[in-house]
């Protein structure tokens, strides 16, 4: 009786000594990003790297989204668009709301894996990500890359007026199309500038994405290759 009770405690100690890692590595990676988060305001990008890395070691998804973010504008490490795509996928592993609306939006514009560029979306939804509800509507309303229907589009809209984002039916469409326009001008410009040799399709890829880097990059802008009016206005000074 006496083992019995030993090789209890003993189970019961390893199971507390199991939860107790887990939770003082969720703090310990929670300090972690909120140093990395400080950092990057400062624009301290190369020490923010590092505590992002640190929490990502860790497996915070988080952390893995931000160093994608870092990666992908060349904030405190190279560029890197392949080492973005990894830092992505594994912040999507760990199950992080933004990084499943990043991988979505990427997918549904790309046209590739739409079947998981919707479940990524839906599991951000679940999450209460804003974003998430915001896209969906968009995609159902517009039938881009998806089936139109208006009964799901109305759903994930008022979600998304529900968490606080104005929005509805007219807006969400004339968001797509004024996005669209955005994009396929910027695609248009950076051609006759010599930085895109894709497609003007307004469809936003990491084809538009790398010319837009590049763009700003040589022009002395500040490299943000979000689709925006301000990166419009860009091109057409460069242009003039």
């Amino acid at each position: 009786m006496k083992s019995l009770h030993n090789r209890i405690f003993i189970v019961v100690l390893l199971l507390f000594a199991f939860l107790s890692f887990g939770f003082f590595s969720g703090v310990r990676a929670s300090f972690y990003n909120q140093w990395g988060d400080k950092l990057y305001i400062q624009k301290e990008y190369k020490e923010a790297v590092e505590k992002y890395k640190s929490a990502a070691e860790l497996e915070d998804g988080y952390a893995y989204y931000r160093l994608f973010g870092m990666y992908f504008r060349g904030l405190g490490v190279p560029q890197d668009l392949q080492m973005s795509k990894t830092m992505l996928e594994k912040a999507v592993a760990y199950n992080h709301p933004s990084a499943q609306v990043a991988m979505g939006r990427i997918l549904l514009q790309e046209g590739k894996d739409i079947d998981r560029a919707i479940t990524l979306l839906k599991l951000a939804a679940q999450q209460e990500e804003v974003l998430a509800y915001m896209h969906l509507a968009m995609a159902y309303e517009t039938g881009y890359r998806v089936p139109k229907d208006l009964a799901k589009a109305r759903e994930y809209s008022n979600l998304a007026k529900a968490h606080g984002m104005k929005m509805n039916q007219q807006r969400v469409e004339s968001k797509s199309s004024n996005l669209r326009d955005t994009t396929a001008a910027i695609q248009s410009g950076l051609k006759k500038l010599g930085y895109y040799n894709g497609t003007v399709d307004g469809m936003t890829g990491p084809m538009t994405r790398r010319a837009i880097s590049s763009f700003q990059r040589a022009y002395g802008y500040e490299e943000d290759v979000e689709i925006s009016p301000k990166v419009l206005k860009q091109i057409e000074e460069s242009l003039r």
